[in-house]
């Protein structure tokens, strides 16, 4: 019979029945009341066989006796929960394999990690959990790659994960800072990544990992700038070099859907057919591949044309209006790479000479481009609004304002006044 862990997280495991018997010694679980620094805790305690040791062990367990203000009569009905279940498992013979300590408590497979397995680990975790692109990933990679061979030059790579602290960290960032001279935005990267890994490791294990030392650090102030927009002859100049080649259809489509629906590229890459409501004249942009909630963008009669010219409710509900290039970018189950559009795109501005003009175009200056043009046709800010769903105009403002197209007073010129 393979091990199996005890719902509730006890920790406890059933015995193989190969190898050890049913009938282990164990006493029984009951409620207890502790003071530790000061503070008053509730665990349940009880004593139960040890795989590792061959012996019986007390152990405790907090569970959640100690979170929000529980009445009496909650923690009793909690705890009784709780003692119910592990005096169960305890007469069915289940046990411990892990180690516990002097007061009785499990001993956390966390606290066997190294900084270095603990990094490692905790890299794994953010990679097969989360899903992350091919471009982050990388990015994942290479930054622990430079931090393994930092602490190994250094010999803190065997040391205790739980040495891991601001002073060591600090050593770390004046590295990067000043060995491998990284500018202030890539030294904010590694600071938010990794912080981001050690909290993959502290969801796990709070009661050891209470607090992320990383977070002692402040990011280094970076020069903001926005993707630039495209002008009017830019973007007409850019379509008629892509619809030139035939091949180039995919992005000259991308950059389309960008400019029309003034949402962010990967939520343009994650559209499916059945988002498009031609009924209503609108597109679902789900929440999951956006920043905000699931919310709609209205269809701009170009685009309507482009839906109808390219067929695209003939397909499956389900399938990615952008499809994967394995199979020629047609709709499919798997849709397109954001790698395939950035390099491509790239590729197409080189070749106009466009990023000799500004380095910081991007596949987001189509969508940045396509609002310009909106606003500067209609003039109507709460249609931009509503296209590009902000939650308020004042959002829609700063947007426009960083574009450099309000705050001026061009529009002064068309007042000529009553008096």
């Amino acid at each position: 019979m393979a091990t199996y862990v005890a719902p509730i997280d006890t920790l406890l495991v059933m015995p193989e029945s190969q190898h050890l018997p049913r009938n282990l010694p164990y006493r029984p679980a009951h409620l207890v009341k502790e003071k530790r620094n000061g503070k008053i805790y509730y665990a349940i305690k009880f004593w139960v066989w040890s795989e590792d040791q061959q012996k019986m062990v007390k152990t405790r367990r907090f569970f959640d006796l100690n979170k929000g203000n529980l009445s009496t009569y909650q923690l009793n009905k909690k705890a009784q929960k709780y003692i119910g279940l592990i005096n169960h498992e305890l007469i069915n013979g289940y046990h411990v394999k892990s180690e516990t300590d002097k007061k009785g408590d499990m001993v956390s497979p966390f606290m066997k990690l190294t900084i270095s397995s603990g990094l490692k680990m905790a890299l794994k975790i953010k990679i097969e959990v989360n899903s992350i692109g091919k471009i982050t990933r990388k990015t994942y990679t290479q930054q622990h790659e430079v931090i393994q061979q930092w602490l190994s030059d250094n010999g803190y790579a065997e040391l205790p994960i739980k040495r891991l602290d601001a002073e060591m960290i600090q050593q770390f960032l004046d590295h990067i800072k000043h060995s491998r001279k990284v500018n202030n935005k890539t030294y904010n990267h590694y600071l938010a990544n990794f912080k981001s890994f050690y909290n993959e490791l502290k969801k796990r294990d709070p009661k050891n990992f209470i607090y992320n030392p990383f977070d002692s650090f402040q990011k280094l102030k970076v020069k903001a700038y926005k993707h630039p927009a495209f002008n009017n002859q830019q973007m007409a100049k850019i379509a008629n070099y892509l619809t030139q080649q035939p091949e180039k259809k995919l992005l000259l489509r991308y950059i389309q859907w960008l400019y029309y629906t003034l949402a962010r590229p990967n939520e343009v890459r994650n559209i499916k057919v059945g988002d498009i409501d031609l009924e209503n004249n609108r597109i679902l942009i789900q929440g999951e591949n956006s920043k905000g909630d699931e919310d709609y963008c209205g269809i701009a009669p170009p685009l309507l044309e482009l839906i109808k010219e390219d067929r695209l409710l003939d397909h499956q509900p389900n399938f990615y209006v952008f499809g994967s290039m394995k199979f020629g970018g047609i709709p499919g189950l798997v849709n397109a790479s954001g790698d395939y559009f950035y390099e491509q795109n790239k590729k197409m501005l080189n070749a106009l000479n466009l990023l000799k003009l500004n380095a910081h175009y991007s596949i987001y200056s189509y969508k940045h481009s396509g609002a310009l043009s909106l606003y500067t046709e209609t003039k109507d800010i709460k249609l931009l609004q509503r296209q590009m769903r902000h939650k308020k105009v004042s959002q829609t403002e700063d947007y426009l304002r960083d574009l450099g197209i309000m705050g001026g007073y061009e529009d002064l010129k068309k007042w000529k006044g009553a008096i």
